[in-house]
């Protein structure tokens, strides 16, 4: 009727019984995918091509500009294989999800035990786990092929996920390189991360044994009878009286031929390698 409110159509919310079913069949579908990794083959360098390319247009990860063809990526295939270095690929099914290498830390031949390593997902299958399998196949391959280090180079888009997947596989931050990329219109830093290969593993740091006096013969005789005297509570000015003979003049010094004997314990005490006795700590308090 004129001037009354029109009824909005009732809003039907299925059952909240349906909602956790699909969800379920959801989960289900995603963890139920067969994943596997195996070496990179020239008919994968298309789906590479495809995924590097949103990398390269909409983030900072990569500080490429231009993204390579299908034809770049199977040169860098060939020469790294050439090399006996790992290039691989993750399935999920038939599907190529994500791929990852192990390439030359610098061009210069001193490095050429040294090994820098990628890993690049599709964006529908990031957070599942892939990055954690590419790695470690990657790191296998880095050891077989005889690296001794091998380092991620890892810009900072402001996410923690690359770093953090590298640490859990022993990765050490070595070093940050600050406002080192310009892109999207904005300064990018660099994080350097680093560990031993596996064929390669760090040296264990000897263990010292305990630490020797390096007082001579003399002198540890010395102290180990001021340690006598302290464990009887005999004042430091009584040990010098000892030392003296007795002969302690006014003000408590020693004279004659004695006091190059306290000079020398007042040098130890003051070293620490002798201690006060109770008594005189307590005079000193």
């Amino acid at each position: 009727m004129e001037g009354e409110r029109p009824v909005e159509p009732q809003r039907l919310d299925p059952p909240a019984e349906l909602n956790k079913i699909q969800h379920f069949a959801i989960i289900t579908t995603v963890s139920a995918i067969e994943k596997s990794v195996r070496s990179a083959t020239a008919a994968d360098m298309a789906a590479i091509a495809s995924i590097y390319a949103h990398y390269v247009a909409h983030t900072v990860a990569t500080f490429d500009e231009v993204a390579p063809t299908a034809d770049d990526w199977r040169r860098k295939r060939d020469d790294l294989t050439g090399r006996g270095l790992p290039f691989l690929v993750a399935l999920a099914g038939d599907e190529v999800a994500g791929f990852a290498y192990a390439g030359p830390f610098r061009p210069k031949p001193a490095y050429r035990h040294t090994v820098e390593d990628t890993i690049y997902l599709a964006p529908a299958y990031t957070g599942k786990g892939l990055g954690s399998t590419l790695l470690e196949a990657v790191l296998a391959g880095c050891a077989e092929a005889g690296a001794r280090q091998v380092v991620a180079v890892i810009a900072d888009t402001g996410s923690d996920a690359s770093a953090a997947l590298h640490r859990r596989f022993g990765f050490a931050e070595a070093g940050r390189l600050v406002n080192v990329g310009y892109k999207h219109a904005r300064w990018i830093d660099t994080l350097l991360m680093q560990r031993p290969s596996n064929a390669h593993p760090a040296p264990a740091r000897a263990q010292r044994g305990p630490r020797r006096s390096r007082l001579s013969p003399p002198i540890k005789g010395i102290r180990s009878w001021f340690d006598l005297q302290s464990t009887t509570v005999c004042p430091w000015s009584t040990q010098k009286s000892l030392i003296g003979g007795g002969r302690a003049g006014a003000g408590g010094k020693i004279s004659g031929p004695c006091r190059m004997w306290a000079t020398l314990c007042d040098a130890l005490v003051e070293a620490g390698h002798i201690g006060h006795s109770p008594a005189d700590r307590g005079a000193e308090r």
